[in-house]
């Protein structure tokens, strides 16, 4: 056995029994913690977000067929339609944002633009005018 192949057959077994002497119940440890402040402060900025997307998951299916008298398959099919556009489009969208260069950075006007158009859309996704019968709500 040559010295080179002793020294790393030495690692692995060094490595290995590292491993087995970690206990199973053992947390990992971080260097430090972010302060309390930071932490709401992230939690607050995904908060809406999360809101809205748990709501349209979790309600808008209900809301189409149960209250506006939609056809299911119809709401299902415009739902179906959203994900692959959203499938489509997100690829694109990062392409461009990642090649934007502007004086506020590579995302901020991407990110206040959006969340604007999501605001005025999300009032829009649960506010149908009344000239709309049931066939043409999915258009809406």
């Amino acid at each position: 056995m040559t010295a080179k192949s002793k020294s790393k057959s030495n690692t692995n077994a060094n490595a290995a029994s590292a491993i087995n002497s970690i206990p199973s119940d053992a947390k990992p440890q971080s260097a430090t913690m972010a302060p309390l402040v930071d932490m709401l402060c992230f939690s607050l900025g995904d908060g809406a977000s999360s809101l809205m997307l748990n709501t349209i998951w979790g309600f808008a299916m209900l809301y189409y067929t149960n209250a506006l008298g939609l056809d299911y398959k119809l709401a299902g099919i415009a739902m179906a339609v959203a994900v692959l556009w959203d499938a489509f489009m997100d690829p694109i969208m990062g392409y461009i944002s990642d090649n934007t260069r502007s004086r506020f950075g590579r995302r901020h006007p991407y990110i206040l633009v959006g969340g604007i158009l999501l605001a005025v859309t999300f009032y829009y996704m649960w506010t149908i005018p009344h000239q709309f019968n049931h066939g043409h709500m999915l258009f809406w």
